[in-house]
Protein backbone atom coordinates (compact mmCIF):
# COMPACT_ATOMS: atom_id res chain seq x y z
CA UNK A 1 0.00 0.00 0.00
CA UNK A 2 1.37 3.13 -0.59
CA UNK A 3 1.87 6.55 1.35
CA UNK A 4 -0.54 8.21 0.06
CA UNK A 5 -2.92 5.04 0.11
CA UNK A 6 -2.00 5.02 4.26
CA UNK A 7 -2.48 8.91 4.57
CA UNK A 8 -6.26 8.33 3.25
CA UNK A 9 -7.41 5.55 5.90
CA UNK A 10 -5.43 7.48 8.50
CA UNK A 11 -7.00 10.64 7.53
CA UNK A 12 -10.43 8.84 7.16
CA UNK A 13 -10.39 6.90 10.44
CA UNK A 14 -9.70 10.55 11.91
CA UNK A 15 -13.44 11.70 11.31
CA UNK A 16 -12.83 14.00 7.70
CA UNK A 17 -15.67 13.67 5.11
CA UNK A 18 -17.05 10.34 3.90
CA UNK A 19 -15.49 9.18 0.54
CA UNK A 20 -16.49 6.29 -1.60
CA UNK A 21 -13.06 5.49 -2.39
CA UNK A 22 -13.78 3.85 1.02
CA UNK A 23 -16.31 0.90 0.81
CA UNK A 24 -16.67 0.79 4.52
CA UNK A 25 -16.47 3.30 7.07
CA UNK A 26 -17.67 3.26 10.57
CA UNK A 27 -17.41 6.37 12.40
CA UNK A 28 -17.59 6.90 16.38
CA UNK A 29 -19.64 3.54 16.25
CA UNK A 30 -20.67 2.63 20.11
CA UNK A 31 -23.29 -0.47 21.30
CA UNK A 32 -24.17 -1.27 24.74
CA UNK A 33 -26.20 -4.23 26.53
CA UNK A 34 -27.82 -3.68 29.64
CA UNK A 35 -25.47 -0.74 30.93
CA UNK A 36 -21.81 -2.94 29.96
CA UNK A 37 -19.90 -1.14 26.57
CA UNK A 38 -19.58 -4.07 24.19
CA UNK A 39 -18.24 -1.28 21.42
CA UNK A 40 -17.19 1.49 22.22
CA UNK A 41 -16.00 4.62 19.55
CA UNK A 42 -14.39 2.28 17.25
CA UNK A 43 -13.52 4.31 14.06
CA UNK A 44 -12.53 1.94 10.57
CA UNK A 45 -12.16 2.74 7.01
CA UNK A 46 -11.99 0.09 4.42
CA UNK A 47 -10.92 1.07 0.64
CA UNK A 48 -13.15 -0.87 -2.75
CA UNK A 49 -11.55 -4.09 -3.20
CA UNK A 50 -9.86 -4.40 0.70
CA UNK A 51 -10.11 -7.64 2.70
CA UNK A 52 -10.02 -6.72 6.08
CA UNK A 53 -10.56 -8.39 9.17
CA UNK A 54 -11.54 -7.78 12.83
CA UNK A 55 -9.66 -10.41 15.00
CA UNK A 56 -9.79 -10.66 18.51
CA UNK A 57 -10.85 -12.66 21.66
CA UNK A 58 -14.48 -13.64 22.51
CA UNK A 59 -16.89 -10.67 24.00
CA UNK A 60 -13.88 -8.34 22.34
CA UNK A 61 -17.04 -7.14 20.35
CA UNK A 62 -16.14 -7.58 16.73
CA UNK A 63 -19.10 -9.78 15.89
CA UNK A 64 -20.98 -7.36 17.33
CA UNK A 65 -19.66 -4.89 15.17
CA UNK A 66 -20.14 -6.75 12.21
CA UNK A 67 -23.72 -7.11 13.12
CA UNK A 68 -24.40 -3.63 12.80
CA UNK A 69 -22.67 -3.25 9.71
CA UNK A 70 -25.32 -6.11 8.32
CA UNK A 71 -28.53 -4.13 10.08
CA UNK A 72 -28.95 -6.88 12.18
CA UNK A 73 -28.20 -4.35 15.48
CA UNK A 74 -28.40 -0.77 15.66
CA UNK A 75 -25.60 1.33 17.01
CA UNK A 76 -26.52 3.60 20.52
CA UNK A 77 -24.66 6.09 18.40
CA UNK A 78 -22.04 6.46 15.21
CA UNK A 79 -22.11 6.33 11.66
CA UNK A 80 -22.17 2.78 9.29
CA UNK A 81 -20.64 4.40 6.00
CA UNK A 82 -21.10 2.29 2.72
CA UNK A 83 -19.80 4.11 -0.40
CA UNK A 84 -20.25 7.11 1.65
CA UNK A 85 -24.12 6.53 2.65
CA UNK A 86 -24.45 6.18 5.99
CA UNK A 87 -26.85 3.49 6.67
CA UNK A 88 -26.54 2.93 10.55
CA UNK A 89 -30.72 3.49 10.44
CA UNK A 90 -31.51 1.22 7.35
CA UNK A 91 -32.99 -2.34 7.27
CA UNK A 92 -30.70 -5.25 7.04
CA UNK A 93 -32.31 -5.85 3.27
CA UNK A 94 -31.78 -2.70 1.76
CA UNK A 95 -28.14 -2.37 2.91
CA UNK A 96 -27.32 -4.58 -0.15
CA UNK A 97 -24.54 -6.38 1.60
CA UNK A 98 -23.40 -10.10 0.76
CA UNK A 99 -23.05 -12.24 3.75
CA UNK A 100 -21.42 -15.45 4.44
CA UNK A 101 -22.48 -17.04 7.69
CA UNK A 102 -20.48 -20.04 10.04
CA UNK A 103 -23.48 -22.30 8.90
CA UNK A 104 -23.07 -21.16 5.29
CA UNK A 105 -26.88 -20.87 5.99
CA UNK A 106 -28.09 -22.42 2.63
CA UNK A 107 -31.51 -23.58 1.77
CA UNK A 108 -31.16 -27.52 2.28
CA UNK A 109 -34.73 -28.01 -0.06
CA UNK A 110 -32.69 -26.03 -3.03
CA UNK A 111 -30.22 -26.91 -5.23
CA UNK A 112 -27.00 -25.37 -5.25
CA UNK A 113 -28.04 -23.17 -8.25
CA UNK A 114 -31.35 -22.41 -6.51
CA UNK A 115 -30.31 -21.25 -3.90
CA UNK A 116 -27.56 -18.71 -5.99
CA UNK A 117 -30.81 -17.76 -7.90
CA UNK A 118 -32.49 -16.60 -4.50
CA UNK A 119 -30.89 -13.21 -3.74
CA UNK A 120 -31.49 -11.83 -7.47
CA UNK A 121 -35.20 -13.44 -7.76
CA UNK A 122 -35.72 -11.77 -4.45
CA UNK A 123 -34.43 -8.14 -6.48
CA UNK A 124 -36.93 -9.51 -9.60
CA UNK A 125 -34.01 -10.55 -12.37
CA UNK A 126 -35.86 -12.86 -14.23
CA UNK A 127 -34.90 -15.07 -17.06
CA UNK A 128 -32.36 -15.12 -19.08
CA UNK A 129 -30.55 -12.88 -17.10
CA UNK A 130 -30.99 -14.79 -14.01
CA UNK A 131 -29.48 -17.76 -15.83
CA UNK A 132 -26.71 -16.05 -17.31
CA UNK A 133 -25.39 -14.82 -13.68
CA UNK A 134 -26.52 -17.83 -12.39
CA UNK A 135 -24.14 -19.57 -14.76
CA UNK A 136 -21.23 -16.82 -14.20
CA UNK A 137 -21.20 -17.29 -10.25
CA UNK A 138 -20.99 -20.89 -10.36
CA UNK A 139 -17.98 -20.84 -13.24
CA UNK A 140 -15.99 -18.37 -10.40
CA UNK A 141 -16.18 -20.81 -7.24
CA UNK A 142 -15.85 -23.75 -9.91
CA UNK A 143 -19.12 -25.14 -8.61
CA UNK A 144 -20.87 -25.62 -12.44
CA UNK A 145 -20.53 -29.22 -12.32
CA UNK A 146 -22.38 -29.72 -9.12
CA UNK A 147 -25.53 -27.11 -10.04
CA UNK A 148 -28.19 -29.65 -9.44
CA UNK A 149 -26.85 -30.93 -6.17
CA UNK A 150 -28.47 -30.33 -2.81
CA UNK A 151 -26.25 -29.22 -0.04
CA UNK A 152 -26.37 -32.47 2.12
CA UNK A 153 -24.71 -33.77 -1.24
CA UNK A 154 -21.77 -31.25 -1.53
CA UNK A 155 -18.65 -31.58 0.82
CA UNK A 156 -17.65 -28.84 3.57
CA UNK A 157 -15.76 -26.74 1.21
CA UNK A 158 -18.16 -26.81 -1.84
CA UNK A 159 -20.93 -25.59 0.65
CA UNK A 160 -18.32 -22.74 1.61
CA UNK A 161 -18.01 -22.24 -2.20
CA UNK A 162 -21.63 -22.50 -2.52
CA UNK A 163 -22.61 -19.83 -0.31
CA UNK A 164 -19.85 -17.04 -1.23
CA UNK A 165 -21.30 -17.37 -4.58
CA UNK A 166 -24.71 -16.90 -3.32
CA UNK A 167 -23.74 -13.58 -1.60
CA UNK A 168 -21.29 -12.47 -4.89
CA UNK A 169 -24.07 -12.77 -6.97
CA UNK A 170 -25.77 -9.77 -6.94
CA UNK A 171 -22.67 -8.09 -6.78
CA UNK A 172 -23.20 -6.07 -3.68
CA UNK A 173 -20.81 -3.45 -2.61
CA UNK A 174 -19.45 -5.42 0.55
CA UNK A 175 -19.24 -8.81 1.66
CA UNK A 176 -19.17 -9.68 5.46
CA UNK A 177 -17.95 -12.63 6.90
CA UNK A 178 -18.94 -14.23 10.12
CA UNK A 179 -16.30 -16.70 11.43
CA UNK A 180 -17.43 -18.35 8.13
CA UNK A 181 -14.55 -21.64 8.81
CA UNK A 182 -14.87 -22.10 12.63
CA UNK A 183 -16.89 -25.10 12.33
CA UNK A 184 -14.62 -26.86 9.88
CA UNK A 185 -11.27 -29.43 10.62
CA UNK A 186 -7.58 -27.92 10.23
CA UNK A 187 -6.35 -29.16 7.15
CA UNK A 188 -10.01 -27.99 5.47
CA UNK A 189 -9.92 -24.71 7.05
CA UNK A 190 -6.74 -24.37 5.61
CA UNK A 191 -7.66 -25.39 2.03
CA UNK A 192 -10.44 -23.10 1.81
CA UNK A 193 -8.56 -19.96 3.35
CA UNK A 194 -5.93 -20.70 0.03
CA UNK A 195 -9.14 -20.52 -2.18
CA UNK A 196 -10.89 -17.54 -0.55
CA UNK A 197 -7.68 -15.99 -0.99
CA UNK A 198 -7.60 -16.27 -4.69
CA UNK A 199 -11.01 -15.94 -5.10
CA UNK A 200 -10.79 -12.30 -3.51
CA UNK A 201 -7.67 -11.71 -5.72
CA UNK A 202 -9.02 -12.65 -8.54
CA UNK A 203 -12.51 -10.67 -8.25
CA UNK A 204 -11.70 -7.98 -5.77
CA UNK A 205 -14.49 -7.72 -3.84
CA UNK A 206 -14.34 -5.61 -0.45
CA UNK A 207 -14.54 -7.90 1.88
CA UNK A 208 -15.36 -7.48 6.12
CA UNK A 209 -14.05 -10.57 8.02
CA UNK A 210 -14.55 -11.77 11.42
CA UNK A 211 -12.41 -14.51 13.46
CA UNK A 212 -10.71 -15.29 16.50
CA UNK A 213 -7.85 -17.57 14.45
CA UNK A 214 -5.08 -15.32 14.79
CA UNK A 215 -3.27 -17.88 11.36
CA UNK A 216 -6.44 -17.14 9.50
CA UNK A 217 -6.25 -13.24 9.83
CA UNK A 218 -2.51 -13.43 8.68
CA UNK A 219 -3.63 -15.84 6.17
CA UNK A 220 -6.41 -13.91 4.52
CA UNK A 221 -5.97 -10.17 5.09
CA UNK A 222 -4.56 -7.16 3.79
CA UNK A 223 -4.88 -5.55 7.06
CA UNK A 224 -6.34 -6.94 10.70
CA UNK A 225 -8.10 -4.67 12.78
CA UNK A 226 -7.41 -6.46 16.27
CA UNK A 227 -10.28 -6.12 18.96
CA UNK A 228 -9.54 -6.13 23.27
CA UNK A 229 -12.46 -4.52 25.34
CA UNK A 230 -14.80 -2.97 23.19
CA UNK A 231 -12.10 -0.93 20.86
CA UNK A 232 -9.72 -1.26 18.49
CA UNK A 233 -6.23 -1.80 19.92
CA UNK A 234 -4.10 -1.33 16.67
CA UNK A 235 -4.76 -1.46 12.78
CA UNK A 236 -2.50 -1.76 10.18
CA UNK A 237 -1.02 -4.65 7.31
CA UNK A 238 -0.60 -8.03 8.79
CA UNK A 239 3.60 -7.57 9.28
CA UNK A 240 3.83 -4.42 10.34
CA UNK A 241 1.20 -5.16 13.02
CA UNK A 242 3.18 -8.52 13.80
CA UNK A 243 6.50 -6.95 13.70
CA UNK A 244 5.24 -3.35 15.47
CA UNK A 245 3.09 -4.46 17.85
CA UNK A 246 1.83 -0.81 19.86
CA UNK A 247 0.97 -2.79 23.08
CA UNK A 248 1.71 -5.90 24.58
CA UNK A 249 -1.70 -7.53 23.78
CA UNK A 250 -1.21 -7.39 20.60
CA UNK A 251 1.90 -9.17 20.86
CA UNK A 252 0.37 -11.94 22.52
CA UNK A 253 -2.42 -12.14 20.93
CA UNK A 254 -1.16 -12.19 17.22
CA UNK A 255 1.59 -14.80 17.68
CA UNK A 256 3.79 -16.48 20.26
CA UNK A 257 5.55 -14.10 22.32
CA UNK A 258 8.33 -13.63 24.97
CA UNK A 259 7.84 -10.52 27.12
CA UNK A 260 11.22 -9.22 29.16
CA UNK A 261 11.22 -6.29 30.93
CA UNK A 262 13.97 -3.90 29.90
CA UNK A 263 14.79 -0.10 30.38
CA UNK A 264 14.82 2.55 27.34
CA UNK A 265 18.55 4.01 26.70
CA UNK A 266 17.40 6.13 23.92
CA UNK A 267 15.22 6.07 21.45
CA UNK A 268 14.33 7.00 17.46
CA UNK A 269 11.32 7.33 15.60
CA UNK A 270 11.05 3.74 14.78
CA UNK A 271 13.36 1.72 16.81
CA UNK A 272 15.00 1.84 20.29
CA UNK A 273 17.80 0.89 21.88
CA UNK A 274 17.21 -0.46 25.39
CA UNK A 275 18.97 -2.32 28.06
CA UNK A 276 18.09 -5.96 29.02
CA UNK A 277 17.25 -6.52 33.44
CA UNK A 278 17.38 -9.87 33.09
CA UNK A 279 21.31 -9.75 31.21
CA UNK A 280 22.26 -6.23 31.65
CA UNK A 281 22.86 -6.89 27.99
CA UNK A 282 21.99 -3.92 24.93
CA UNK A 283 20.36 -4.06 22.09
CA UNK A 284 17.96 -2.30 19.61
CA UNK A 285 14.51 -3.31 18.60
CA UNK A 286 11.24 -2.03 16.92
CA UNK A 287 8.66 0.34 18.79
CA UNK A 288 4.60 1.16 17.33
CA UNK A 289 4.62 4.62 15.42
CA UNK A 290 1.98 5.44 18.18
CA UNK A 291 4.32 4.46 20.81
CA UNK A 292 6.28 7.39 22.94
CA UNK A 293 8.83 6.53 24.83
CA UNK A 294 11.88 8.70 27.21
CA UNK A 295 15.26 7.83 28.45
CA UNK A 296 15.23 5.65 31.46
CA UNK A 297 11.30 4.39 30.68
CA UNK A 298 10.55 1.08 32.00
CA UNK A 299 9.12 -0.97 29.24
CA UNK A 300 8.60 -4.67 27.70
CA UNK A 301 10.35 -6.38 24.72
CA UNK A 302 8.60 -8.41 22.40
CA UNK A 303 11.20 -11.53 21.55
CA UNK A 304 9.14 -14.10 18.98
CA UNK A 305 10.63 -17.29 19.69
CA UNK A 306 11.18 -17.93 15.88
CA UNK A 307 13.52 -14.79 15.89
CA UNK A 308 15.66 -16.80 18.96
CA UNK A 309 18.29 -19.60 19.18
CA UNK A 310 19.25 -22.01 21.92
CA UNK A 311 23.54 -21.53 22.30
CA UNK A 312 25.55 -23.83 24.57
CA UNK A 313 27.21 -21.14 27.29
CA UNK A 314 29.38 -18.85 26.33
CA UNK A 315 29.07 -20.19 22.12
CA UNK A 316 26.89 -17.74 20.78
CA UNK A 317 30.11 -15.81 18.89
CA UNK A 318 29.50 -12.52 17.37
CA UNK A 319 25.65 -13.19 17.87
CA UNK A 320 23.14 -10.38 20.37
CA UNK A 321 22.88 -12.54 23.57
CA UNK A 322 19.28 -11.77 25.05
CA UNK A 323 19.45 -13.62 28.08
CA UNK A 324 21.10 -16.71 30.13
CA UNK A 325 19.38 -19.79 31.58
CA UNK A 326 18.55 -23.31 32.26
CA UNK A 327 17.08 -25.62 29.48
CA UNK A 328 14.42 -27.06 30.90
CA UNK A 329 11.99 -28.36 28.61
CA UNK A 330 12.55 -29.46 24.48
CA UNK A 331 9.97 -30.80 22.54
CA UNK A 332 9.69 -31.44 18.40
CA UNK A 333 7.13 -30.29 16.60
CA UNK A 334 7.28 -31.37 13.43
CA UNK A 335 10.08 -29.91 11.86
CA UNK A 336 11.05 -27.44 14.46
CA UNK A 337 12.18 -27.58 17.86
CA UNK A 338 10.23 -25.85 20.70
CA UNK A 339 12.72 -25.16 23.85
CA UNK A 340 11.94 -23.72 26.93
CA UNK A 341 14.63 -21.81 29.01
CA UNK A 342 14.57 -20.13 32.46
CA UNK A 343 16.23 -17.42 33.91
CA UNK A 344 17.43 -16.98 36.69
CA UNK A 345 15.46 -13.63 37.91
CA UNK A 346 12.18 -16.04 37.52
CA UNK A 347 11.62 -15.30 33.23
CA UNK A 348 10.81 -17.94 31.27
CA UNK A 349 12.06 -18.24 27.50
CA UNK A 350 10.43 -19.91 24.34
CA UNK A 351 12.14 -20.51 21.23
CA UNK A 352 11.36 -22.27 18.25
CA UNK A 353 14.22 -23.58 15.50
CA UNK A 354 15.33 -26.34 13.29
CA UNK A 355 16.82 -29.19 15.15
CA UNK A 356 20.27 -28.77 13.41
CA UNK A 357 23.96 -27.46 14.72
CA UNK A 358 24.45 -26.70 18.48
CA UNK A 359 20.99 -27.62 19.29
CA UNK A 360 21.02 -31.16 18.50
CA UNK A 361 24.01 -31.39 21.44
CA UNK A 362 22.47 -29.91 23.74
CA UNK A 363 20.14 -31.50 26.96
CA UNK A 364 17.66 -30.60 29.45
CA UNK A 365 19.59 -29.24 32.61
CA UNK A 366 22.25 -27.77 30.53
CA UNK A 367 23.27 -24.23 31.31
CA UNK A 368 22.77 -22.07 27.71
CA UNK A 369 22.59 -18.74 26.13
CA UNK A 370 19.51 -17.44 24.10
CA UNK A 371 20.46 -15.22 21.42
CA UNK A 372 18.92 -13.21 18.37
CA UNK A 373 18.56 -14.77 14.97
CA UNK A 374 17.13 -11.86 13.68
CA UNK A 375 16.66 -8.76 14.81
CA UNK A 376 13.56 -7.74 12.54
CA UNK A 377 11.25 -10.35 15.26
CA UNK A 378 11.74 -7.58 17.97
CA UNK A 379 10.13 -5.04 19.24
CA UNK A 380 9.33 -3.00 22.47
CA UNK A 381 5.84 -1.88 23.71
CA UNK A 382 4.94 0.27 27.03
CA UNK A 383 4.06 -1.44 30.06
CA UNK A 384 1.41 -1.79 32.60
CA UNK A 385 1.42 -3.84 35.59
CA UNK A 386 -0.84 -6.19 34.09
CA UNK A 387 1.68 -7.14 31.79
CA UNK A 388 4.30 -7.76 33.30
CA UNK A 389 6.02 -11.05 33.49
CA UNK A 390 5.44 -12.97 36.68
Amino acid sequence: MTSESNQALVNSESGLEPSPEFGLQLRGLKKSFHGVKVVEDVNLSIKVGEFVTLLGPSGSGKTTCLNMVAGFLLPDAGEVLIKGRDLAQVPPERRGLGIVFQSYALFPHMSVAKNIAFPLKRRGIKGAELKERVRRALVQVELEQRAEARPSELSGGQQQRAALARALVFEPSLILFDEPLGALDRRLREHLQVQLREMHERLGFTALYVTHDQEEALRLSDRIAIMNEARIAQIGACEDIYKRPQSAFVAKFLGDANMLKVTVLECAPRACTVRIEDSQAVMQANHGEESRFERGDQALLVARPEALTVSPADGYGDATLLVRGELTDRVFVGQDVVSTVDTPQGARISIRERPEGAIGQLSVGDQVDVVWRTLESSAVVPVSAGDLPE
